[in-house]
């Protein structure tokens, strides 16, 4: 199945950080709420081509990723002006 964003969003992969372990048991699905997020960009909304490069690498608000479930393929995406950055 392929996805194609729309509305100048963008379909990312994240990157997720490395486990560095806790002193405190928390539950499994537990997941730290954190400011930015880093992902790698696979597709681009044609209306923010020219801005962000499929490929690249971004930081993101990670309140503004929206993760979509089809067919049990979870797929995330984000609007190109929550984009903070590219990583070069």
């Amino acid at each position: 199945m392929e996805i194609y964003p729309k509305n100048k969003h963008i379909l990312v992969e994240l990157i997720e950080d490395e486990d560095e372990g806790t002193a405190v048991i928390l539950p499994d699905d537990y997941r730290p709420m954190k400011s930015h997020i880093v992902a790698k960009v696979l597709k681009v909304h044609d209306s923010v081509r020219e801005e962000i490069s499929e490929g690249s690498i971004i930081v993101a608000e990670s309140n503004m990723l929206r993760d979509v479930v089809i067919h049990d393929e979870t797929y995330y995406l984000i609007q190109a002006n929550y984009v903070l950055c590219e990583v070069k």
